[in-house]
């Protein structure tokens, strides 16, 4: 039987053509044994059962063969958040994350500009919450808030539900449905303080384009909008002011190189008092605010 430092330096050779080979074995050996990050750093020399080497060993083939490593663990981080992941449901991505940092800066001035009388419970639905990462995210940076997160996929919801109840959130509702049809149901049009969504945006020439693990793995659905990518995001901006009060803000993720024209589906209307675009880590233009 092999110990864990030898089975790590296995993996990480046989990962040598990725990136990040040695992240990956360690990832893949803990999920595999059942071993904490902590327990692979300091007991090295554990002897593992041929049981847990099989399991490592299929992995990291499963790995080579390109599918994503949080499908293989179940499980990625966001927002300093555990959040179980499966296939058919998009992964969720760091960019995302300023997503619910807008909101949350935008929520804490809001209610300190607000009088003791104007400060109710805050509405925010989500469209197209995926695996609830950004809804759930907002529910427990605001335990104030009412959430509501709808997606099309039955499948997706049920994990968002289980990361929901994994998480501890309870003031998160979860409905299924396409874009503004779940907000119809619960009766809100013009109560939402926040509409938020990281929509299909990837134009369908540029399916084939995307990395191999993203187009072969993850649900196309989540990713393209249509012949431009700009479908989904004008039916946001065009039905949001329905459902936000007067100064709610639509809050929502864009793709690499779509800024002016989501721009300009924004000067289309008269509506927003104000569109606003902020830069990722990367500096790529990747979160739009705007006010209604």
């Amino acid at each position: 039987m092999k110990n864990i430092q030898e089975l790590f330096e296995r993996g990480k050779d046989l990962l040598k053509s990725h990136a990040y080979a040695g992240v990956e074995a360690r990832v893949l050996l803990c999920k595999s044994a059942s071993i904490s990050a902590e327990t692979f750093h300091a007991d090295g020399n554990r002897k593992l059962t041929r049981g847990q080497e099989r399991k490592f060993l299929r992995l990291v083939s499963k790995r080579l063969s390109g599918i994503p490593i949080s499908y293989l663990t179940n499980e990625r981080e966001f927002w300093s958040l555990s959040f179980e992941v499966y296939p058919g449901v998009l992964i969720p991505r760091p960019e995302s994350e300023l997503i619910v940092e807008k909101v949350v800066e935008l929520s804490s001035k809001r209610k300190k500009s607000s009088s003791e009388s104007d400060k109710t419970n805050e509405i925010i639905a989500d469209i197209g919450t995926g695996s609830g990462n950004i809804a759930i995210s907002l529910a427990r940076e605001l335990p104030g808030v009412q959430v509501v997160a709808s997606d099309i996929s039955k499948t997706a919801l049920n994990v968002a539900r289980m990361n929901a109840q994994n998480l501890g959130v309870s003031n998160v509702t979860f409905a299924q449905g396409s874009l503004f049809g779940p907000l119809d149901r619960f009766k809100l049009r013009g109560k939402c303080d926040f509409i938020v969504s990281n929509p299909p945006y990837v134009a369908r020439k540029d399916w084939e384009t995307l990395q191999p693990e993203v187009r072969d793995f993850e649900p196309k659905r989540a990713l393209v909008a249509g012949e431009t990518g700009l479908e989904f995001i004008q039916k946001l901006v065009k039905g949001a002011p329905k459902y936000l009060k007067p100064g709610g803000y639509l809050v929502f993720e864009i793709g690499y190189g779509q800024r002016e024209d989501v721009l300009i589906l924004f000067n289309k209307s008269n509506k927003w008092s104000s569109v606003l675009c902020f830069d990722d880590l990367s500096g790529i233009p990747r979160i739009i605010v705007a006010c209604l």
